[in-house]
């Protein structure tokens, strides 16, 4: 018996070649150590069921991880980098590169009619029920039907912030 799902038909932004990017700048604001990614649904008929992954999850904060995207529609997710690898990065003690190395996987699988029930559109009474029936829909399709899309991260300082290290650092002869 084959899956009869739709072919997973999402645009993700950004773009591989662009990966996710955290530009922190000198005041330490938390909205600075944050980007997004969205999802569109390309389809225009099946809905999608979608999980955010990351290699580094005590470094990353993502919302929402799982969930459901209707047919034709776009999803933004939040990701933050969190406070202290950030405040890390500012204070010179953590390098930017570093950060060359974590990577995020976004899955995303077309819905079957017959799980509409749990699709965009539905109320789940917690989070927790939510991401129960993304899972359930995952475990559910087979391994070709799901579209694995990767993304690299990459942290930069803002060059105000660059300027004050530099002024800071000893002159290299």
């Amino acid at each position: 018996m084959g899956d009869t799902r739709a072919k997973v038909s999402v645009k993700v932004i950004p773009k591989k070649e662009e990966g996710i990017v955290f530009a922190l700048g000198p005041d330490g604001g938390d909205t600075e150590a944050t980007s997004n990614i969205l999802l569109r649904n390309k389809s225009g008929s099946a809905a999608l069921a979608f999980k955010v992954k990351t290699n580094n999850a005590d470094k990353f904060w993502v919302e929402p991880k799982s969930g459901f995207i209707a047919a034709g529609s776009i999803l933004q997710i939040r990701v933050e980098l969190r406070p202290d690898h950030a405040r890390a990065v500012r204070d010179g003690i953590a390098d930017p590169a570093e950060f060359a190395k974590d990577r995020f996987l976004i899955q995303s699988v077309s819905v079957l009619p017959g799980d509409e029930a749990a699709s965009a559109g539905s109320e789940f009474a917690s989070e927790e029920e939510k991401s129960r029936a993304v899972n359930a829909i995952f475990q559910s399709a087979e391994p070709t039907a799901i579209l694995n899309t990767k993304r690299n991260v990459m942290v930069r300082l803002e060059p105000a912030h660059v300027v004050v290290a530099a002024a800071a650092a000893p002159a290299v002869a």
